[in-house]
């Protein structure tokens, strides 16, 4: 008789870290077996290590860009902001490396504090 002998890998609390793919074979004592296609895992996180930059200085009437980005699966969408009203002025979702610009020409009204803020599904 063939015997089936299972075993099973599991993940107690996955973490970011063991997002990979994985694949199993078994071997007894008269050899080893083939190794199976692999099986992968992506794992779903929210944002972290949200980023923005802008320049210190711009001259008014010239073009402007804020850039945000974060790590987050699936990608963020970024909302960016300015203080003190916190008056959304924009939202884009963020391209293949989680990030966004947001481009346009400076006035004197665009002289305050910006604050970027990322979302997704995970939070």
């Amino acid at each position: 008789p063939v015997g089936t002998n299972r075993q099973t890998l599991t993940f107690q609390r996955i973490k970011r870290a063991d997002e990979a793919c994985y694949m199993c074979n078994a071997s007894n004592a008269i050899g080893k077996g083939e190794m199976s296609k692999p099986k992968c895992i992506r794992v779903l996180f929210p944002p972290t290590n949200i980023t923005l930059s802008l320049p210190s200085k711009v001259t008014e009437g010239q073009s402007v860009s804020i850039r945000c980005s974060a790590e987050s699966f699936p990608p963020s969408t970024f909302q960016l902001k300015n203080s003190p009203s916190s008056h959304r002025l924009d939202s884009k979702l963020g391209d293949k490396q989680n990030t966004v610009t947001f481009t346009f020409p400076a006035t004197l009204a665009d002289a305050v504090a910006y604050t970027c803020e990322a979302s997704n599904s995970e939070g």
